[in-house]
């Protein structure tokens, strides 16, 4: 399984606190197991042995399913930015570039950044930005997320 932990302490309160950097910066690390992908594979009734028994790439590869949860939850920690009942965000793009397929067994690690925030009337856009390397730094997965909460006044 995969786990994120979020310091509370570090959640952003304003707009104001949010830094953008075209750096990437640690997450975490995340090793696909067969539990979890069999289960994501099933449950979106994809049967495809690619996910379930062999591929023609040396093994079973992670469903893309798990992949963009992976991304989508280290974009949410990366940002530090947790919807409170008051100012939900809410999704508002999101584009996944899977580059090489990311082999059960893996040691995957996960890097993150927040290259751009912007306001339009009313509202505030932050971009999140993950990508998955393998052991070596190849770049596996490219996920690119953004979200929009309403302006506080």
């Amino acid at each position: 399984m995969f786990e994120l932990t979020f310091d509370e302490s570090k959640m952003k309160e304003s707009w104001d606190e949010i830094v953008c950097s075209d750096k990437w910066g640690y997450i975490g690390e995340y090793f696909p197991t067969e539990d979890w992908n069999r289960a994501m594979a099933v449950s979106v009734d994809d049967d495809n042995p690619w996910y379930l028994e062999n591929s023609p790439f040396g093994g079973i590869i992670v469903h893309p399913a798990v992949l963009h949860i992976i991304a989508f939850m280290s974009a949410k920690m990366k940002s530090g930015v947790i919807p409170r009942p008051d100012q939900p965000i809410v999704h508002a793009k999101q584009t996944s570039e899977f580059l090489r397929p990311i082999l059960l067994g893996m040691k995957v690690r996960i890097e993150g950044r927040i290259p751009e925030k912007y306001s339009k009337p009313g509202k505030e856009y932050l971009v999140q930005e993950i990508r998955l390397t393998d052991e070596n730094g190849s770049e596996l997965l490219l996920y690119k997320h953004t979200s929009m909460r309403p302006r506080r006044v």
